[in-house]
């Protein structure tokens, strides 16, 4: 009787180790890319929430301003958490008392975490609840 033995012949016996180097440096260039893209983007939001927090107090100091008395509208600037906080008013005559409208201008400026400047505006227009019209 005779006996055969297979013989395995494999055309590849498997990774090296060089492969699986080469692999891993891959697999970790690409992950760091993906990290780096998580930092973008968290910079990203946190300057939309600053954005949104400072046209928060923008349109609060417009309100204020739409409820205060007409004669007090004129006062100091306002420096809060880094933000510097200004408003203009400009009635449509030289005395703000004899006036039928004035705009209001409300202008805040502070600085991103790369230094640079942003502004954001916004106005309205308020009549003189006093005002009797005409010429004097």
């Amino acid at each position: 009787m005779t006996v055969m033995v297979r013989q395995r012949r494999d055309s590849q016996g498997g990774f090296s180790l060089v492969e699986t180097m080469v692999a891993m440096a891959v697999l970790s260039i690409m992950l760091l890319s993906g990290m780096s893209m998580f930092a973008v983007a968290q910079h990203g939001l946190s300057e939309g929430a600053r954005s949104l927090e400072v046209m928060a107090l923008v349109e609060s100091k417009l309100e204020r301003m739409r409820t205060a008395p007409y004669h007090t509208l004129l006062s100091d600037v306002l420096y809060d958490n880094g933000i510097l906080l200004t408003w203009s008013v400009r009635p449509d005559q030289p005395v703000l008392a004899r006036s039928g409208v004035a705009t209001i201008k409300v202008t805040a400026e502070w600085s991103d975490h790369r230094g640079r400047r942003r502004t954001i505006q916004s106005g309205m227009l308020r009549a003189n609840p006093i005002y009797g019209g005409g010429a004097s």
